[in-house]
């Protein structure tokens, strides 16, 4: 079977013991923590983005930027500064869900893989060989459709 279009890795190249060896540490807490702190970042960089917006209308209602070149400047500056936080609190957002995406695919593939590669242990030890039954084969078969 062909790698899927628009994909780089080769599947076919691994067997189901080198599949499950590269999935099978992977769903921890510590993964799943970082996507917390990915989160954590948005919503902090959003509050500290609100703060400024306050503070921004109050400096605007105490130093009118109409009436102040110097005023009209800093305001500006402060515009940016807010849009920057907004696009780097998205950014933030975006990396999150990414980053939780793959951890789900990897929990998943090491979830379906894990039953695979406990018959694959069971099979390669039996007494019949593989060039007979194939069962080494159809493993390593379904083992990379997950990783697909």
């Amino acid at each position: 079977m062909s790698q899927s279009a628009g994909w780089c890795t080769n599947w076919d190249a691994y067997d189901l013991p080198r599949l499950w060896q590269m999935v099978s540490g992977e769903d921890d807490d510590q993964g799943w923590a970082q996507v917390q702190a990915w989160f954590r970042l948005r919503s902090a960089v959003n509050a500290c983005r609100e703060r400024l917006q306050a503070c921004r209308q109050a400096l605007q209602d105490q130093w009118p930027p109409d009436k102040s070149p110097a005023s009209a400047a800093f305001i500006a500056y402060i515009d940016q500064l807010t849009i920057s936080m907004a696009q780097t609190a998205a950014s933030a957002e975006r990396t999150a869900h990414g980053l939780a995406g793959i951890m789900s695919a990897l929990a998943t593939a090491k979830a379906e893989m894990e039953p695979l590669y406990e018959n694959w242990r069971e099979v390669s030890n039996d007494l019949t060989p593989r060039w007979w039954d194939g069962a080494e084969d159809e493993l390593n078969a379904k083992a990379r459709a997950i990783m697909r």
